[in-house]
This record gives structure tokens, sequence and C-alpha cells, in this order.
């Protein structure tokens, strides 16, 4: 009979209504039935979750900690791509073009990653995101925010988190720092496993992680399907205000900040530094070691943050002992250290401990018993002091990988701050360097701009962009390890440039990506004058070429805008506009914008700004569809402002007047156009008809109030424009608007106006009708005696401010005597029986319908019925047959449940509506007292009755019992203790959350936890409990350990069809019982999704592989689809080259399937390279993929070969067939960018793997050798 349901109604939820004599009225619940399981259905009806409403304070410590709102923050917002075009963009407008901020990138992205370089600001950003989230009442997210640079290998995602995390709605993880975490291809894992989980037990969430840019290309790129966005840069305006801010302005306006300080301005911590040292002295440091060396001896000699007073410290000790923690930590890969270890690290010298203690560089962490540095840089740069004085066959030691000629990826911030330290005369930098130019050239792209040769610089910038953009056709930002502004301010000479150069002439001989990326660089130079002329001339040759590709252009409008070369030549700028004088391509469009952007005057352009706006707000239709969000309308809003043509501007401007339309609109826009028409206002006077004839089509006036109102009555035409529009428009079309504006001194015309026109009394009333409403009540009044006496006769006079409060105090009376009424059963009686004399003795539905219908026409669509005729409708349509009539409403009303039941829903619709009301003390003790007889006269055999398996019905009683515990929560008056006890099986019954506060605050209200505990243990030893109550006491008897319950539970996880959130329970029991054989015994009697969960159970505490990989097989086998995702899922989790097979047959078939599901990131068994070679083929020449599942698949070759390359044989496999691959593509003359990708990738994984982080022993027994020599 179940499975006859589910088949039939597998998507609705069934709710059977079984209508029994007198007031009887059982529910039959059929539970859990889903599309697949009932289980399915069970979690659907059970679902009763933690909203953003119901949050407390102590929630919010277990959310977010202790963080707190930091002021002075500046608003920071992020990108996903280009990030220098947009940084270009912002610097326009003084703020991004962008919308995107964290804020709102999460609500339209489920999982992000926030990248940028240490000390951009990450952490405040997540934890300013995390306060702003949490205190937004409009926003439904809760977010979890959680550090993870303790996250250790002992540690999963859940054990971070919180008991009962699962129980709240629309999570939001905030995950700061997996660039700290020590092992975080383990984080990986974790969190793979850990979304996977979500995922499958549909849990509604949403992730940001943040991640230092370097580490995340190095080591972190795969993690599955999160989008990469990176923090801006602090403007350089916004940083000079924050020196200025920390130093007198006298000082910071005397200063000259070359690029390399220029580029510590880039970022806040940077910033604080910089204002050290320059408070200390009075001038700019000469390079960024100097910077560092200034900030630490601060730190030590002032102790910024007051750590001591009245303490001297030992700062000789410190420093060479954060020089060895440094170190040690650096071998280790690490940022923090124990205890223990650093008591070591002392030499285990009890005295030197407690001085390095006292360290103002370093921080505990108390739960940890960890320590770690302010910041990582001060471990970067004590690390590269420590070495900085070894010879370089010790550094090379040191910084690279098992001679393989490469540096170690977390050692690269070091590396940068050697280079800086080092002498560029001596001859280990000069090895040092030599060795970079022949292994790792790119490392030398973040050194200081001034300690690197040009010979240097001229070799190794070519040499890269050959190799990267020439050769492998990349992008020049490919590797975001080095952002494009590096490399740009490293290569910047003459020499360079012209190389660039002859990229862009020979532009038909590259490929296109090529030819952008030397754009690319060329806009973040600083070109000599001499060459600007030549320059110019080419980029027009370029522009001017029609069989250059659009996005080339479009990138050579950057570099046009970049380098100022429309400044001062205004013939070179309208020969530019004169090329695209028809071109509606967004991106392109949006470069030509920023070259009107420091134009004052932009008449001359006007033809162009109004088809550019149409198609940036979507009124005018692009020739090719963009979507991407590029700041084109907010571009051109903003230049329009310049226009000072008032007939042009109007034209443009009279769109952000509907607020049915897509512009763009935010009120301090609103409020600077609203400016520019008052001015124009000024100007002519007239000019207000324009505008009110401009905004007047096929809209309703009152849509435009706002905007319009404030322009009238801040330019002084009140009369001038309601005269305007009484005049030249239909009246019923501005109506609403002018009463909402009218003031005394324009009533008189008005009249007159009306009068002359003729228009309807009808219409007149609505209008007088308005003006009291919108306006001021007196003048509705006056308005009104002024058209009597012109000879309107109204209908209904108007309503005065005397009669609106005493109408609305009868209202209220009104609605307290709905609620008092129910206490006296002789005075409703009265009232019920004058009802039915008013209209007829038997009243049938459709009778009772038309006077519902005219109680509501009279007394308001949105107001409380009046309660005795509430109480006869609810009587004839849920109790009775066709007819009612007072007889039979008195036998009802016998039943007091009824009368209460009333009373409690007239308090929940009174607080839903924010309704004021008073139950007085009378009242509830009358409530009361029913509530105490009913407790003693509840027959608890009765409560509900259970027909058949997996289904219920409630019975009278039960909703008795409801109401009793509705008015105790209400009014908290005390219930016998016998009576709770015996509640405890019943007790909220259609409410399924796992031991949620109502189930606790039963506990609370025994308050007798020996007394709760043993009844708990007798119903599940000896009562036959329903699934929803079932579920409960499982809970909570395996939440407070009552062992005597479990072999019970036990028995009820097998065999028990309906119980919620099994899995759960049965983690919980093998976690206390250490009874994993209760698995295999769930498999035996688990069908489908809960026999899959189960499997999925083992896999996850690693029991059973053998099991599991012959139940998946053999499913497989079957050829059966509904759980063929689970089934391989099974054995990719297993780490089995047969799930390859399997996924090779499937694309064959042609039989694909959604790899979104399938949990492949530690995916590393390594097979045959032919199969290897036949998956590629599969993938990639595959043309039956859509576009989302060919990225799918896509991300899986590239993870899956990434993964093999860890190991030696993987790694050649992989190398042998990408680069035979790689022949053949190139011969077909296809684009080599993915291929050449996935090379890179898995080399610098290969590289990766040899990456082997010191254990402590070794580190510091290495850290003591190198200190040593």
């Amino acid at each position: 009979m179940f499975e006859k349901i589910v088949k039939l109604f597998s998507s609705k939820k069934i709710v059977v209504k079984n209508i029994k004599q007198q007031s009887k009225v059982d529910i039959t619940n059929i539970e859990n039935v889903n599309i697949k399981s009932s289980e399915d259905f069970q979690k659907l009806l059970s679902q009763n979750k933690v909203d953003k409403t119901d949050l407390t304070q102590n929630d919010f410590q277990k959310l977010i900690g202790e963080i707190e709102n930091k002021k002075g923050i500046i608003q920071r917002e992020i990108f996903s791509s280009d990030k220098s075009q947009n940084n270009l963009i912002s610097s326009f407008l003084g703020k991004t073009i962008l919308d995107d901020t964290l804020e709102k990138c999460i609500k339209t992205e489920n999982k992000v990653i926030l990248l940028g370089n240490p000390g951009l600001g990450k952490t405040t950003e997540l934890e300013r995101l995390a306060i702003n989230i949490i205190n937004d009442k409009d926003n439904e997210l809760i977010p979890i925010y959680r550090n993870l640079k303790n996250f250790t290998s002992n540690h999963d995602i859940e054990s971070i988190l919180f008991k009962n995390w699962e129980s709240y709605k629309n999570l939001v993880f905030i995950f700061d720092g997996i660039d700290e975490i020590p092992d975080i291809q383990d984080f990986n894992s974790k969190l793979e496993t850990f979304i996977y989980y979500l995922n499958t037990n549909e849990i509604e969430f949403k992730f940001i992680l943040s991640c230092r840019t370097n580490v995340y290309e190095s080591l972190i790129k795969n993690i599955s399907d999160f989008k990469v966005y990176y923090l801006r840069d602090l403007y350089y305006h916004e940083s000079i205000n924050l020196l200025k801010q920390k130093c007198a302005n006298a000082i910071i306006d005397s200063l000259t900040f070359d690029s390399t300080i220029t580029e510590f301005l880039k970022n806040p911590f940077q910033v604080n530094i910089l204002a050290d040292y320059i408070k200390e002295n009075k001038k700019l440091p000469s390079n960024s070691s100097e910077l560092w060396e200034s900030y630490i001896s601060l730190r030590l000699t002032h102790d910024d943050n007051h750590k001591l007073i009245k303490k001297s410290l030992n700062i000789p000790l410190i420093k060479r002992l954060s020089i060895k923690t440094s170190l040690v930590n650096e071998l280790m890969q690490r940022n923090t250290i124990s205890n223990e270890e650093l008591y070591e690290v002392a030499s285990s010298n009890s005295s030197d401990f407690k001085d390095f203690k006292d360290n103002p560089l370093i921080d505990k962490n108390k739960e940890l018993d960890e320590w770690f540095f302010e910041h990582r840089n001060i471990q970067e740069y004590f690390a590269a002091k420590a070495i900085s004085d070894r010879g370089i066959n010790e550094i090379l030691e040191f910084i690279q990988i098992n001679d393989l000629g490469k540096t170690h990826p977390s050692l690269f911030n070091t590396v940068t701050f050697l280079i800086n330290l080092l002498d560029s005369n001596s001859d280990t930098y000069k090895a040092l360097v030599n060795w970079l130019i022949d292994n790792e050239p790119e490392l030398l792209f973040k050194a200081d701009y001034n300690r690197i040769d040009l010979d240097t610089k001229i070799k190794v910038f070519q040499a890269h962009f050959t190799k990267e953009c020439i050769d492998k056709t990349l992008w020049i930002n490919t590797n975001r390890t080095f952002e494009i502004r590096e490399i740009a301010q490293f290569s910047n000479c003459p020499e360079n440039f012209e190389f660039l150069i002859n990229i862009l002439s020979n532009s038909s001989e590259n490929h296109i990506r090529t030819t952008n990326s030397a754009i690319g660089i060329l806009s973040l130079y600083h070109i000599p004058e001499a060459f600007l002329l030549d320059l110019k001339e080419l980029l027009l040759e370029k522009l001017e070429n029609e069989n250059l590709n659009i996005s080339i252009k479009t990138e050579i409008l950057y570099l046009i805008k970049s380098q100022n070369l429309t400044d001062n030549d205004e013939a070179y700028l309208e020969a530019v506009f004169e090329i695209f004088i028809n071109e509606t391509h967004k991106a392109l469009n949006n470069n030509l914008l920023l070259l009107l952007s420091e134009k004052d005057n932009i008449d001359a352009y006007y033809d162009y700004l109004k088809e550019e706006f149409l198609r940036a707000h979507k009124l005018k239709e692009r020739l090719i569809t963009d979507e991407t969000i590029r700041g084109n309308e907010i571009l051109i809003n903003n230049l329009i402002l310049k226009i000072t043509s008032a007939d042009n501007f109007l034209e443009l401007a009279k769109y952000f007047f509907n607020d049915s339309s897509s512009l763009y609109k935010y009120d301090d826009y609103l409020n600077k156009l609203s400016s520019k028409l008052l001015d124009f206002i000024k100007q002519d006077t007239e000019f207000i008809d324009k505008i009110l004839d401009s905004v007047i089509d096929d809209v309703s006036y009152h849509i435009h109030d706002k905007l319009l109102s404030e322009l009238i009555v801040k330019s002084n035409s009140r009369e001038r424009a309601i005269i305007h529009l009484l005049k030249n428009q239909d009246f019923e079309k501005v109506d609403y608007f002018i009463a909402g504006i009218i003031s005394e001194s324009e009533l008189n015309a008005v009249v007159n106006i009306l009068i002359e026109k003729g228009i309807s009394v009808e219409r007149i009333e609505r209008f007088r009708n308005f003006i009291a409403n919108l306006n001021i009540r007196r003048l509705g009044v006056q308005f009104e005696k002024l058209m009597k006496r012109k000879g309107i006769k109204f209908k209904e006079s108007v309503l005065t401010e005397t009669k609106v409060k005493r109408n609305k105090r009868k209202y209220e009376k009104g609605l307290q005597d709905n609620l008092n009424i129910l206490f006296s059963k002789r005075r409703l009686l009265k009232r019920i029986k004058k009802f039915f004399r008013k209209n007829k003795a038997e009243i049938k539905k459709n009778e009772m319908h038309a006077i519902t219908f005219d109680w509501y026409k009279k007394n308001g669509s949105g107001n409380m019925m009046e309660t005795s005729l509430s109480i006869i409708q609810t009587l004839l349509y849920q109790y009775t047959n066709e007819t009612i009539s007072y007889a039979i409403v008195k036998k009802y009303l016998e039943n007091d449940y009824l009368i209460y039941h009333k009373v409690k829903t007239t308090l929940e619709e009174y607080k839903k509506r924010n309704i004021s009301f008073k139950v007085s003390k009378r009242q509830i003790k009358t409530i009361e007292n029913w509530c105490l007889l009913e407790c003693s006269q509840i027959d608890f055999d009765n409560i509900i009755t259970i027909p058949q398996p997996n289904t219920f019905i409630y019975n009278q009683n039960y909703r008795i019992l409801e109401l009793i515990f509705f008015f105790q929560k209400e009014f908290e008056f005390s219930l016998p203790q016998n009576f709770l006890v015996n509640c405890i099986q019943y007790y909220e019954l259609n409410r399924g959350s796992e031991v949620d506060e109502s189930f606790l605050r039963l506990k609370e209200l025994i308050d007798n936890e020996n007394l709760f505990n043993e009844k708990i243990i007798h119903n599940i030893n000896n009562e036959t409990l329903v699934a929803f109550s079932t579920s409960k006491h499982i809970d909570y008897a395996l939440n407070n350990n009552l062992e005597s319950t479990y072999p019970k539970i036990r028995s009820l996880l097998i065999n028990h069809e309906l119980i919620y959130n099994d899995s759960f329970k049965i983690a919980k029991y093998i976690d206390l019982t250490g009874d994993k054989e209760i698995l295999l015994d769930c498999c035996k009697t688990f069908k489908d999704h809960k026999f899959w969960s189960i499997i999925r159970m083992m896999i996850e505490i690693k029991v059973y592989p053998e099991y599991c990989k012959k139940i998946s097989i053999g499913y497989l086998e079957t050829g059966e689809d509904s759980y063929r995702l689970d089934a391989l899922n099974v054995l990719f989790e297993l780490n089995l080259s047969i799930a390859l097979d399997y996924l090779i047959v499937f694309i064959k078939k042609k039989s694909l399937l959604s790899l979104n599901s399938i949990k492949y990131l530690n995916y590393n068994v390594v097979i045959d390279c032919r199969k290897l070679k036949e998956l590629f083929t599969l993938i990639f020449d595959n043309e039956n993929f859509d576009s989302l599942e060919y990225k799918r698949y896509k991300e899986f070759a590239m993870n899956y070969t990434s993964n093999i390359s860890y190991s030696r044989d993987g790694y050649d496999c992989v190398k042998n067939i990408l680069n035979k691959r790689k022949k053949e593509q190139k011969a077909k003359g296809k684009d080599l960018f993915y291929i050449n990708l996935i090379i890179d990738k898995c080399k610098s994984n290969y590289i990766n793997s040899k990456s082997r982080p010191y254990v402590f022993k070794d580190a510091l027994v290495k850290s003591k050798k190198l200190l040593a020599i």
C-alpha cells in the first residue's frame, strides 16, 4: 500500500482529514513519502530549523565567536578578473564600478574563495562580513565564522563547528586562512567530504574561504566549484589618507613616493608599518627590508600593544629566538608552534623561554596552547634574515626542493625578503640571482624594483613572456602567483617596451592572448614621452584594422586610457570615436566611456552617449549579448551628469523617473540627478513643464512621485507644475500625484480648474480622499468646503482628524472585544443568536459566503472578522455538512475546547499583525483553570491512534495537549509534574526537529532529570513510539548516554523504517558503542536511498571497503540508473582504478553522469597510460557534451592528471601523453591553451609533491646547523 502511495503522490505531501462526529477532527499523516524514499519525505516534513529571527546572543557567540566590528574600516570590493581594469574605472569614480562586495557576491554565488597578498585585509574583510550578515535582519543567511590558522590533521570540519549546527537554516561558512593550515591537502580532502555531506543531506549552505594568492595557485587551486575573487588593493588616495591620519599632514605632503614605496601603499598592514617608520624617522625608507627592520625594532622598543608595562624586554634574546623560531616554522611549512616546541627552541632554558614569551611580535592561541607571529611576513623576514649571511650553498639547500631547481612554494616571500636583504654587490647576491635566472626567474618579479640590474630584467622578462605567452599561448597572468603589475614594474624599461611593441605590431602572427598580454603590460608601463607619438600612430592604425579581433581593440582602448594618450589631443579622441561610431560591443564601449571619463566638455559626444545609455540600461539591444557586469551603467550615469544642454540631459534623465525600468538607481546618484535638474529649472522656470511632459508616458504619475515631487517642492514650482498637469493631462492620471504635493496655496486654483473642466463628482470625491489620506487631512476638509461652495455635493463627507481618531478607538475597542467575548459564553451565544435572527434560522455555505463577503466589503478586506461570525463560519465549513443553525452552534460550543482554541488563534493573529491587546489576570486564571482541569481528565491511552505501521492519527486529546502547552508557554503557569512526564512521548509530535528547544523546555518544566531520563528509557524500551517521537527519544538517549537503551536503539535503527536523520543517529551510536557491525546489519534491511547512505557512512569511517566495492560494482553491472552515481562515487572514494573504467564506459555510451556529485578531488590511482590517453580523447574531443558538463569533465581530467602527477610514475605517464597530444594538436592548428595549462599544473604538482615539510625535531636540528655555521 505504502509503495502505491509513493508512486501516485511522489511529489506531494499527503494529509488526510478524517472528519468524525461531533467536535472530533483527526488528521492522518502519511509520513516520509518522497520520490525516492520515505526517509526523504520524513526529512521534508520534519524540517523545523532555526532561522535568522530565532537567533539569540548565545547563538551569536557560537556562530562567529568574539570577533568585533572594527571602526574606520575602508569599504573594500572584490573582483573576479581583470583587476587593473576595474581599478582604473574605480579611480575615476572614487569608488568601485562594480557592486561586487562580499555581501552582494554571496547572495548569488554559493562557493567563493577570496584571494589576496599577505596583509591585504582578508581576515578583516571576512570578520566584517560575518558581523554584517549576522546583524542584518533582512539577510536570511546565518554565518559561521572560523579562523583556520589552528586547523590540524587531527581536526575535521565538523570538529571546529558546534553541536547541532545542522539545525540552522541558510548557513554560510566563512573560513579564513587556508594558507595558514600546515597540511593544506588534508584540509582540501576534508572540505570536499564535508561539502559532499552537505549536498547529500540537502543542507542549504554557502561557503567563503580566504587564502594567499600564491598558495592558492601552488597548492589548492582545484577546490571544486569555488569561484575565485580577489580583494582589491587600497587606492592611492585611501592609503595617503590613512598615512595622514597616523602622521602629520605636512610630513606626508612633503614626501615623494617611488614605486617601491607605492607598493606598500596597496596593503593596509604595510601602510601601518610605513606610518610607524615615517613617524619615527621623518622620511621614507630606501627599501622594503629597511621598513620591516624598522617595524620590528619599533614593536620591540615601544610595545605598541601594551602587553608589557613597567617591564623591560630582553631584545637581543627575542630577536635571536625569533630568527630561530622562524626558521623552524618555515622548514615545517607552518605558522604556529606549540608551547613544548617553543620551549625546545629556547634550548629548554626556562629563563630564556619565559623572556621570549614576552615578545610583542608573537601571540598565543590559548585553546590550542600554540604560538604564532602576529603577521606571517614577520616570520618570513626573520627566516630570510637568518640565512642572509650564509653562503650560497647553504641558502640553496634551504630554499630549494631536493635539488630540483625549484623553491618551496611556501618560501616565495622569504626568498623575496632575502633578495632585498642581501648586498647587491656581494657574491652571494649575484650567485642567488643567477641561480634564480636559471631555475625560477619569475621569483625576481617580487623583488624591489631597484634591486635587479637592467640586463637581468630584460633577459628574465623576455624569456618569461616568450615561454608563457608566445610558446604556450597562456595569458601573462594565467599563473596568479605573480600579478601583472608586479611583472610590469619589474620589466619596465625601453628594451622591454620595444619587445612588447613588436608583439603588438605583428599581432596577426601571434595568438590573441599573446597580443592582449603584451598590451596589458604596456598599459602599466611608465612610457617615456619620446615614444608616445609613434605609439599613438600604431594604436590608431590597429583600431582602424577591420580584421583585428574585437578583444584586442578593447585592450588597445584600455591602453590609450591608462597612458592618457587622448589628454590634450581632442583630434586623437575624435578619431578613435569615429572608428567605433556604430559599435555595440559592451567591453569595448566600456573603454570608450573611460576615455571620456575625465573630460569636462562631453556634449560633442551626446549622440554616442545616448546610444550607449540605452544599451547599458538594456533599453536597446546589443548585437552581441553580454551579461557580464562591466560597469557601463555606472560610467554612463556619471558621464551624463556632465552634459550642459538642458534638453539633451532631460532626454536621458527622464528614464530615471520610471521605477519599472531596469535602470541602475541608487540614492546618491538620484540626488546628483535631482540637483542637476534643479540647476536647469533655476535657469529656466519653464523647464519644469518639459520635465513633466517628458515623464508622462503610459505610466501613472504616482510611480514617479518621490523624485518628481522633490524636484517640484525644492524648485518652488508647486503651483506652476500642478496647473500644468491639470491643463495638459487626463485628471485621473495625475490626481494621486497632485494630491500628494498640493498645499493650501494651490487649492483655489485647483478647484476652479476642476469645475472648469467639468470633472465628475466621483473623481473629485476620490481626489479629496487622496488629499486627506496622502497629504494633510485638514487640506482635504478645506478642499471639500471650497467644492461645496461651487455646488458640488459629495456622497460622503470627508473624515476629519477627530472622526479618524474616534474610528480608530472604536476599531481598537472592537478588536479587544473580539478577545474578551470568548471569556463570556453567555454574551457570545447571545450575539450568535442575534446573528441568526438578523439573517435566517438555517444558513447554507453559499449564503454564508455572501454574508462574509458583505462584511469584508463594509469593514475592509484586511480587517479581523468579528468573533461570533468567525466561529459560525469555522463550524459551518469544518464541522458540519451544508447548513448551520443556532442550535448546532450552541451544541458545539458546549465543548470548551473550541472556545479556547479560538482564544489561541486570536492571540496568534493579533501578534502576527502587531495588534495591541490585553489579556487580563482574570482571563489568564480562567485559561489556567481550564488547562489544569484538562490535565486531570486527559486519557493518555487515547492521544493518538496507530491503525497500521507508518501512519498515525491525532485524536482530540492530542489537540488538547497542544492547546495546554501553548497557553503554558504564553502565560507561564505551572502544570502537574506527573502530567508533564506522561506527555514526553507525545509532546509536539508535529514538530520534527532533533531534541529542539521545545523538547528541552519540557525537561525544564519537569525539573527532575532522573525522572525525565527514566521515562525516556521506559518509552524507548517498552512503548510503541511514532517516528518523530522515536527520533527525539533516540537522540536524547544517545546524547545523554542512557546505556540501558542501546540494545533497543540498535534494533530500532536497523528495523524502524521512519527514523528521521537515521544516519546521524547511527554514527552517534557507533561513536558511543564501537559497534560498527550495525552498518552491515542495516544493509540487510535498508533499501534504496537509506541503503546507500549506510554505504557512504562505511566509506567515511573507513570500514568494510571490500564489501562497499563488491556492492558498488555489482550494482553498476546491473545497468540500473537510480543509484549509479552513488555506486560510482564509492569506487572513486576507494581510489580504485575500476572507477575510471566505468566512467570511460559511460562516456562511450553517451550516458553522461553529473560529476558534480562525485568526490574525485583526491582520486589519484595511476592507471595504464593507454586508458589515460583514451580518457583525454573522450573528454576533450567529445562534441556531445553540453557546455556545463564539458566544463565539469574538463575539470575532472585536469584534477585527475594533476593528482597522479604527485608520483614519479604518474607524472612520467602524464607528461608523455600530454606532450604527444600537444604535438598532435599543434599540427592540427588547435588552441593549446588548456593542454599547456594542464602540463604546467602537473609539473607544478610534481614539484610540490617533493616539497615535504620537516618534522619539528629535524627542523630544529637544521635551524641550529644553519645558525651555527
